[in-house]
């Protein structure tokens, strides 16, 4: 009778590693005066389909809920940070800032990604979703560096 084993190493496993390796890995980006965000951008490159491929697809599915949490987070950060006096002073040009930023990131994301693959279609899709999560390395950035002005 033959035995096969299956060491599948547990799923919450990975995802803790991937993450203490992703704080050293942010945290040193700092030498390189860059945004922890950088690091973690470039990690999940390095381990992802287009690096060593390490998380599988049924990995990266399972694992699905953490974006949706990471960016629950971020608009709490965001909230936290609002303060409506300053925005009504503020008036138009907050609105400005908004649409530039929306529209940056959506032509931003088109440009690259059609230049890069030649493929429309993808790159009218990942142009769309960009304008949504352009607040998260925004946010990021702020808060690590503390900046403090009108708008933070």
């Amino acid at each position: 009778m033959e035995h096969t084993h299956n060491y599948s190493i547990p799923i919450l496993l990975i995802f803790g590693m991937i993450t203490i390796i992703g704080f050293y890995f942010g945290r040193n980006m700092r030498y390189l005066k860059l945004p922890t965000i950088i690091g973690y951008m470039i990690l999940g490159v390095i381990l992802g389909p287009s690096g060593f491929n390490l998380l599988t697809d049924n990995m990266q599915e399972k694992l699905g809920f953490i974006p949706d949490i990471a960016l629950g987070f971020v608009a709490l950060s965001i909230g936290l940070e609002l303060n409506f006096k300053t925005l009504k002073k503020l008036g138009r040009s907050i609105i400005y800032i908004i649409i530039f930023e929306s529209f940056g990131a959506f032509i931003l994301v088109f440009l690259c990604l059609y230049l890069l693959t030649h493929n429309l279609a993808l790159s009218l899709v990942f142009a769309a979703i960009a304008p949504a999560s352009a607040p998260a390395g925004t946010v990021a950035v702020i808060q690590e560096f503390k900046a403090r002005g009108n708008l933070t």
